[in-house]
């Protein structure tokens, strides 16, 4: 399985902290939990769940993976709406812009 890491994230503008009922370690969650995209630890979290999730990328090299979840980030940072903001809307969201942006 392939870790996209904080090094790995493009921009630096990330919160690095937990609070009370948040973990850095969390493993999985509902769908319907929202995505705070301005936490470096959710951010990492939904590229590694969202790249080790498409099974037509399960045969791509490492790099590529990177290279993908490197978009993705690019995509939550700059050009999600505000209003979308479950787990489950992120990815259908980043799925229906992906050949946009």
């Amino acid at each position: 399985m392939y870790t996209f890491n904080k090094s790995d994230l493009y921009y630096s503008d990330y919160a690095w902290r937990t609070t009370e009922g948040d973990s850095a370690k969390v493993t999985g969650f509902p769908d319907s939990v929202l995505l705070n995209r301005h936490e470096g630890y959710e951010v990492v979290y939904f590229i590694n769940r969202f790249v080790n999730g498409q099974a037509s990328w399960k045969d791509e090299s490492n790099q590529r993976k990177k290279e993908l979840g490197s978009k993705i980030e690019k995509m939550i940072h700059d050009y999600l709406p505000g209003d979308i903001r479950s787990h489950q809307k992120v990815h259908e969201w980043v799925v229906e812009n992906w050949t946009k942006y």
